[in-house]
Formats: C-alpha cells, structure tokens, sequence
C-alpha cells in the first residue's frame, strides 16, 4: 500500500520550488524522486525541496534526500530544504546527517533566492 504524499511543483526559471507534504517512506520513495527530478531543468541552478509539511520521514525517505542531492549536483546545480527546526522531522534529519549536507532554509521564498544569488562552484 502506498502512503500518502502530496507533491506540488512552483515552476521557477532559476529555482523550482517542490512543496511535499504527508508521509515519505518506502512505498512513494520512488515515485517522489521521479517526480522530482522531473521538475527540475537542466537550465535550473537548483531546487528547494519544501519538506515543512511532511510529517513522517523513514530511512528511506532521508536516502532519497541524499540521493537528490548527489543527482543535482551531479548537473551542477543545488538542492536546498525548507524545514522549520520545531517540525517533526527535523530531529530526524539532525540526527542522520541530512542538516550537515544539505542547506537549510526558513521559507521556499528565502530557499530559490539564496540558491540564485550563491550558484555552485
């Protein structure tokens, strides 16, 4: 049975913003990387992955975030999180390492303007 998940795409010419909410695990892990990647042009410098309204994330769901991560940068462009620090995976992704490797963000809006104004290297 696949868990619920909603994925919304805000098309941005420089910066997609991608807003998820519901659960991610092992049943939609997959289709969620698709449908990301998806969203993302070549043209783009990046994507923001807005996580604020995801309530439960498992171990394959913090591999998918690290796998999106190694795909963009792959094409030279960045992926940033929105995930406010009293959600409830924020821990989670504190204690897996997801914090140390990815940006951080407050709002989308603060997310695809630092990722425009500080392309990658």
């Amino acid at each position: 049975m696949t868990t619920q998940i909603r994925l919304v795409v805000k098309p941005g010419i420089l910066a997609p913003v991608v807003k998820l909410s519901g659960e991610i695990d092992l049943s939609n892990v997959d289709s969620l990387l698709n449908g990301i990647s998806e969203a993302v042009p070549n043209s783009a410098l990046g994507v923001v992955l807005d996580i604020s309204e995801v309530t439960y994330i498992d171990s394959s769901g913090i591999r998918l975030l690290f796998d999106l991560d190694r795909r963009v940068r792959t094409r030279q462009q960045r992926l940033g999180l929105v995930v406010p620090d009293d959600s409830q995976i924020f821990r989670i992704l504190q204690m897996t390492g997801v914090t140390g490797e990815i940006q951080i963000y407050d709002t989308a809006e603060q997310g695809a303007r630092k990722l425009v104004q500080d392309p990658p290297l």
